[in-house]
């Protein structure tokens, strides 16, 4: 049987033998080189990173050689004193000679005549405010005065709670308008009640026509008037 009747053969896993891996050593090669360069990459990061660096130290002495210090250069020679100076005179001043008084004849005096006085200011008469009429009311006519009601409020306590009447009269002046101020308590029956202090403060309550002169009212009048105090029944 000649070459060319020879059929094809096709490779078959099963019954023929495995084929030669012509790669084969390149990739052992490569695996050797990389596993090199890993294992000299880790050598070199052991040495300068991880492994530990220690110092040792060593207690001896040293001898130190100590250099004394220079001498500080001795002081400067003072200064020689300064020549004596000759002695200059002060310089001469002139000297002038006052001069000649002259005679000036004082002029004549003037003479001028005397300022006329001034009048003398004449003070206005004062004129002295007429003095109150004094005198007695008698006879006065009320425009008001203290009702029932204004003598119970002012009825005094301690004599009220006692069950005590009494009377207080009482002497004032009558102002131009029929006011009374300037009260005062003549006299009061029975004493130590409060009669007298109710009967000036009632007085605020009276006005009265006032005096008249040249047909205006004054003041000045004195009025007088007996306030008799009773309980209500």
């Amino acid at each position: 049987m000649t070459d060319a009747q020879t059929p094809e053969h096709r490779y078959d896993p099963l019954w023929d033998a495995p084929r030669k891996n012509k790669n084969g050593s390149a990739k052992l090669v490569a695996a050797v080189v990389i596993i090199s360069l890993h294992g000299g990459l880790f050598y070199y990061l052991w040495k300068s990173k991880i492994q530990p660096h220690y110092i040792s130290y060593e207690d001896s002495a040293v001898k130190v050689n100590l250099v004394k210090p220079e001498a500080p250069p001795p002081p400067p020679p003072p200064p020689p004193p300064p020549p004596p100076q000759a002695h200059t005179p002060p310089p001469i001043q002139p000297h002038f000679a006052p001069p000649s008084p002259v005679n000036v004849a004082p002029p004549p005096p003037i003479f001028l005549p005397p300022a006329p006085k001034a009048p003398e200011a004449v003070a206005p008469p004062v004129v002295a405010p007429p003095a109150p009429v004094s005198h007695v009311v008698t006879g006065a006519q009320f425009d008001r005065q203290p009702n029932a009601d204004d003598m119970a409020q002012y009825y005094p306590e301690r004599a009220q709670r006692l069950e005590k009447t009494g009377s207080a009269t009482i002497k004032c002046t009558v102002t131009a308008q029929g006011r009374l101020t300037g009260c005062s308590v003549v006299s009061e029956d029975p004493a130590d009640y409060g009669f007298g202090d109710a009967a000036l403060k009632l007085s605020k309550l009276f006005k009265l026509k006032p005096a008249t002169s040249d047909g205006k009212a004054v003041d000045g009048g004195t009025f007088s008037t007996k306030l008799t105090f009773k309980l209500a029944e």
